[in-house]
């Protein structure tokens, strides 16, 4: 489904993401919700940007199980983002009725 290369970098970036030498006043931006988990305990500013939903794939490729655990993690990553970028109003429309 996704690149080797891409599946390497979200396994990197979570397992060695938390451990990873970030300035405390860095901005981190970060293209999807999953890819703001590793960062939920430092005090930097994260700003997400969305490009369409994740866990609607994740459900559809992966399954439901999955796509819970996902759900779970985009709404924990999405509380903690200090700002939300949505790309498209389609986009924006659904993430303000999953998560008001």
């Amino acid at each position: 489904f996704f690149p080797s290369f891409v599946r390497k970098y979200s396994f990197f970036l979570l397992v060695k993401g938390p451990f990873l030498p970030v300035k405390k006043d860095s901005l981190l931006i970060v293209d999807r919700p999953d890819r703001v988990l590793p960062f939920i305990f430092r005090k930097n500013k994260i700003i997400c940007i969305l490009h369409g939903s994740h866990a609607k794939n994740v459900i559809s490729k992966k399954g439901a199980l999955l796509g819970y655990f996902y759900n779970l993690a985009e709404k924990i990553a999405l509380s903690r983002a200090d700002c939300i970028v949505s790309v498209s109003f389609e986009n924006k429309e659904h993430y303000e009725r999953k998560f008001p």
